[in-house]
């Protein structure tokens, strides 16, 4: 029933994926940090159809090709509400993000060239400069929000609130087939930063204490896909977590 396949994006060592329903070969892209091209071909080969870009945070290395992938499939785009702010600052993590002082035009100036800058960093070394893109993005067709239930084909992806590193953070959980996408919650063994504007190290505490339960009640066979480290099955990254293992 479901086809899920990535790799490793940008130099920032995002990972981003597609999921895509075997019977009714409709698709979604999550996290479109780089390597557009390498996401569609993936699809290609497994002759699915993206309609969806599923954003499992705002920052700019989940979210550099949002605007490719719309401008070539045009898909529709899901940010959680929280994570609007800091997507209109292009992903950057910056401490103004939900201020009117974002809207001077000379600061909003300053962000979008350091966005443009940043971004040029997620390009792989063999593209030319001629074709580097700079912000804004695409704004998102929806705001999701925690519970929410999002269909692709037959899939059915939940959405789990896990904010911390960043006030958007989700994960994308498809109990049926096993498959949770964690973003920069909990990967490898270790956690997403909780120093940079925008993030809370009592969110993330509360939103650890959630995604170990979620995990604790998956089946033994739920394989996590998380933001920057190979896919693992979920109870191994449980078990091997302090982080996730810690008592608070």
């Amino acid at each position: 029933l479901v086809i899920v396949d990535g790799g490793r994006l940008n130099s920032f060592r995002t990972f981003g994926y597609v999921i895509g329903c075997t019977k009714t070969k409709k698709a979604a892209l999550v996290d479109p940090g780089g390597r557009s091209d390498f996401l569609l071909q993936l699809s290609n080969e497994h002759n699915l159809t993206v309609q969806l870009v599923l954003l499992t945070h705002e920052h700019l290395d989940h979210v550099a090709e949002v605007d490719s992938i719309v401008q070539m499939t045009g898909a529709k785009v899901y940010l959680h509400a929280d994570g609007l702010g800091m997507y209109r600052t292009f992903g950057v993590p910056v401490p103004f993000a939900e201020n009117t002082f974002y809207d001077i035009p000379w600061v909003r100036s300053q962000v979008q060239d350091l966005a443009s800058f940043l971004l040029s960093q997620t390009r792989p070394q063999s593209v030319s400069s001629s074709d580097s893109r700079s912000p804004p993005f695409n704004p998102p067709d929806k705001l999701i929000n925690d519970g929410d239930v999002i269909e692709v084909g037959e899939l059915r992806l939940r959405v789990v609130h896990v904010p911390g590193h960043s006030p958007g953070s989700v994960a994308y959980i498809e109990d049926k087939a096993g498959i949770i996408f964690s973003g920069d919650v909990a990967m490898g063994g270790v956690v997403g930063l909780t120093h940079l504007p925008g993030c809370s190290s009592f969110s993330m505490l509360s939103s650890l204490k959630r995604f170990k339960s979620e995990i604790s009640n998956a089946t033994s066979e739920t394989v996590l896909f998380t933001g920057h480290s190979w896919p693992i099955l979920a109870h191994t990254e449980l078990e091997r977590n302090k982080f996730l293992n810690s008592e608070w």
